[in-house]
């Protein structure tokens, strides 16, 4: 859950926007000026070493959706190449 962005006298506006929907596999919440998610299930070792992230790092709301949506695109692409890349059992 993330609180709404700070109204003009930079005092909080009191409301509470959840993201669960918006950022599905992902916890959400407001540090100071920033907003952050963390994935709820961490990367693959191999994953990470392709560019996916564990927390991404947010100023607005539509920022930090989208760039969820794009980690979570991208981590499921990661995973269908670690799956082609590992040797096969016999």
């Amino acid at each position: 859950m993330v609180d709404a962005p700070r109204a003009a006298n930079d005092a909080p506006s009191g409301n509470r926007v959840d993201l669960g929907a918006l950022c599905p596999g992902w916890h959400t919440e407001r540090v100071g000026e920033r907003l952050l998610a963390r994935r709820l299930h961490a990367p693959s070792d191999y994953q990470v070493e392709c560019g996916c992230l564990e927390e991404i790092a947010a100023t607005s709301v539509g920022e930090l959706v989208i760039l969820c949506e794009a980690q979570t695109l991208l981590a499921e692409r990661v995973l269908s190449a670690e799956a082609i890349a590992r040797p096969r059992a016999r």
